[in-house]
């Protein structure tokens, strides 16, 4: 027996139900969606639930389908009310996007364009070259479309990136772990950034929701990182070159200089002395 769909559905204020023999229709104020119901399901209107029963109670198939059935018409109610959105992100060298003519024209990397139609339940917006969103009341067809795009250029699985602050971070890796490759960013301030936004440490980059991927990009945001702290450092280290401190003068030299970030420094590295001449 579904306990999914021995749950009745709540029909919201703004939303119209015509249940007939063969389809159900639910409009809202976003569209109207209709569905084929199967023949020995029963589906009923009580006040403002939808409760679906079938036929013989003791058919462990007929209660997957109700189960099917049940999450098809709250998708239905849902995409009526709110609407269903996704995002695809295009990244690879030379690759963009653009929409002409109700027409979605890809630049993936081959030698022709790629042109797909979109569909008049769907709408498309281009953020910029990189970005698609797609939104639609059919979750159905939203979620074909954008995997019928995704297999024209299948990511690599070893290769799939998150793209935060301007930085590809691995996406197979520990959310603790993939943050450390944006420059700026460490072991504490990595652990940090995962408690002020409340994600746990081993959680996978693959793993999170587009809104918590969102507040580690705000927290990020608040930061000195990438092009900032290089072209600080830069500077910082120009001007210790131009007084001719010690510390720049090692710099100019390209030796290693105790307070940089590695494992060993002047002081602690095995072999012979590293003196720079005046």
């Amino acid at each position: 027996m579904s306990r999914i769909a021995k749950m009745p559905i709540l029909i919201p204020n703004e939303v119209n139900v015509n249940i007939s023999k063969k389809n159900i229709i639910i409009s809202g104020i976003h569209g109207k969606l209709d569905q084929k119901l199967h023949s020995d399901i029963f589906v009923s209107k009580i006040d403002n639930t939808i409760k679906l029963v079938p036929k013989k109670l003791s058919c462990s198939f007929l209660w997957m389908l109700t189960g099917t059935l049940r999450a098809i018409i709250n998708n239905m109610i849902i995409g009526v009310t709110q609407k269903f959105t996704k995002i695809l992100i295009i990244s690879g060298i030379g690759y963009r996007v653009n929409i002409v003519n109700n027409e979605l024209i890809m630049f993936l990397g081959f030698s022709h364009t790629i042109k797909v139609d979109i569909p008049k339940i769907i709408s498309i917006t281009c953020t910029n070259a990189n970005e698609i969103v797609l939104t639609s009341i059919d979750k159905q067809k939203i979620g074909q479309f954008a995997a019928n795009i995704r297999n024209y250029k299948i990511p690599d699985p070893y290769k799939v990136l998150v793209r935060i602050a301007g930085i590809n971070i691995p996406e197979k890796k520990q959310i603790v772990i993939a943050l450390k490759s944006i420059y700026g960013i460490g072991n504490v301030l990595s652990k940090r950034i995962c408690k002020q936004t409340g994600i746990k440490l081993n959680t996978k980059v693959n793993s999170l929701s587009n809104p918590e991927l969102e507040s580690i990009r705000i927290e990020i945001s608040k930061l000195k990182i990438e092009g900032d702290l290089r072209r600080e450092v830069t500077l910082n280290i120009k001007r210790l070159i131009d007084l001719g401190t010690y510390r720049g003068l090692r710099h100019k030299k390209n030796l290693p200089v105790r307070g940089q970030r590695t494992k060993t420094n002047a002081r602690t590295r095995k072999g012979p002395r590293k003196a720079i001449k005046k």
